[in-house]
């Protein structure tokens, strides 16, 4: 049965995004003001300056009704599943992307608390696989909202369904020599 993050994950992911937003915001807050000063001593305009920042609120608006969003969508087609002989996560949202894992592949699963995901109980699930000389992406292999006690969970049945896999006997695939 396919799953989905934790609800919180849509607050958490926001709460994050909003602090990178704020910081650039006071830097060109801070950018504008001083350009329009200038290097003249000539005191700023009061209508001048309450314009700018009216642009700039109206523009941090939209982008903050955008950030909410891209977070509800991302959650909303982000859905994994732990199948039988593979874990499967499907996301995107413009650009629908399907990954497979199976369970001979995994080598550990780690499990992280960033700042903004503790605060609201939540984990992100690291799964790293054997790459055979292939450098995998950067957290192609993540769950990035689940609770922390599902986070627990997953992590412990991936590891015990790659123990099985590790521990049953390979078979030999004929190999086509072309003889």
């Amino acid at each position: 049965m396919e799953k989905h993050l934790d609800r919180k994950y849509i607050i958490a992911s926001f709460v994050k995004q909003c602090l990178g937003l704020i910081i650039f915001f006071i830097f060109i807050s801070i950018f504008i003001v001083s350009a329009m000063a200038g290097s003249s001593n000539t005191p700023l305009e009061v209508g001048a300056v309450v314009g700018t920042f009216a642009i700039i609120g109206v523009v941090g608006v939209i982008i903050l009704g955008l950030t909410i969003l891209n977070s509800y969508l991302f959650y909303k087609t982000f859905t994994y599943q732990l199948g039988p002989d593979a874990f499967v996560k499907k996301y995107g949202v413009l650009t629908r992307r399907s990954m497979v894992i199976p369970y001979n592949r995994v080598q550990n699963v780690d499990i992280i608390e960033p700042l903004t995901f503790r605060i609201f109980g939540l984990a992100q699930l690291n799964i790293q696989t054997a790459a055979e000389g292939s450098v995998s992406v950067a957290g192609a292999a993540s769950l990035p909202g689940v609770s922390k006690q599902d986070a627990d969970m997953i992590r412990d049945e991936i590891l015990r369904l790659a123990l099985v896999t590790h521990k049953q006997p390979q078979t030999a695939v004929p190999h086509d020599t072309g003889l």
